[in-house]
């Protein structure tokens, strides 16, 4: 059995913005991840690259203010 699995940056935004044809799919991989069957992991620079795509959707305010949607 896998113990580990790395998940791509876009089968997280698959699975986030529930985009098709592969939502169902990345929502296997996330449900298997959660009940625990095997340990998902991400590289350190998916999160940059959701963080960027994700404030594409926001406003900037600055860093006080934060983002407004």
């Amino acid at each position: 059995m896998v113990n580990r699995i790395l998940i791509d940056t876009n089968v997280l935004l698959d699975y986030i913005l529930t985009r098709e044809p592969f939502y169902e799919d990345a929502k296997r991989i996330v449900s298997v991840c959660v009940d625990g069957k095997v340990k998902g992991c991400i590289a350190a620079h998916s999160i940059s690259n959701m963080f960027f795509i994700f404030k594409e959707g926001f406003q900037f305010r600055g860093t006080q203010r934060g983002y407004e949607a």
